[in-house]
């Protein structure tokens, strides 16, 4: 399922391009590391999302920033419970790590998406979301809930504290790995000062 920001962005680029007019790209801008929403618990099914580039819009007017997100999006309400930001050499570390686990894993039973947060969390800022710089997507590998075999991935701020904690079952984890490698290797980037920030 597309993000409402992307659905936002390609509403825009179709109105530029039939313009008459020069079209006015999105200025190259990285946005934040990671966020979790003002209100990030979850009340309904998730869902995640893999996207690279990433469109924002702010009071800098429409940007772009090259890096990768993943998010957990819940469709209901429209928006994004949480996400963290990868640029190219990010996503392919933790896809390899991914991977390693999964290539061990047992076959899932049953699908399984969750999110927990995790206390306290960062202050709602005057985007109206809660930022997090540095923030990344860690993953931590297998593990067993309830007599079913997790996999589980950690969005930790800069200094390693866990804001948000996901959980799924394996045929989710091989798809995000499958989805993040592919996209990561069939889109460029261009790696910028703004956007080379190393978390592993």
């Amino acid at each position: 399922m597309r993000s409402p920001v992307w659905l936002l962005a390609s509403l825009m680029f179709c109105q530029a391009g039939c313009n008459d007019s020069a079209v006015i790209r999105p200025l190259e801008l990285a946005g934040p590391d990671a966020a979790i929403s003002s209100d990030p618990a979850a009340s309904g099914p998730l869902v995640l999302v893999v996207q690279r580039p990433v469109y924002d819009r702010g009071t800098d007017g429409r940007t772009v920033d090259p890096r990768a997100v993943i998010a957990v999006l819940q469709p209901d309400r429209a928006t994004w419970l949480a996400a963290g930001r990868l640029n190219a050499k990010q996503a392919l570390v933790l896809v390899a790590a991914m991977q390693a686990s999964l290539s061990a894993a047992s076959p899932a039973s049953e699908a399984h998406l969750a999110l927990s947060l995790g206390d306290p969390l960062p202050a709602i800022g005057a985007s109206g979301q809660r930022t997090i710089d540095g923030g990344h997507w860690k993953w931590v590998g297998l593990r067993g809930e309830a007599g079913h075999e997790r996999c589980q991935m950690s969005l930790v701020d800069a200094d390693g504290r866990v804001v948000a904690r996901l959980s799924m079952d394996t045929a989710t984890a091989a798809y995000l790995a499958s989805d993040l490698d592919r996209i990561i290797r069939t889109s460029s980037e261009r790696l910028t000062a703004s956007t080379q920030k190393e978390h592993f």
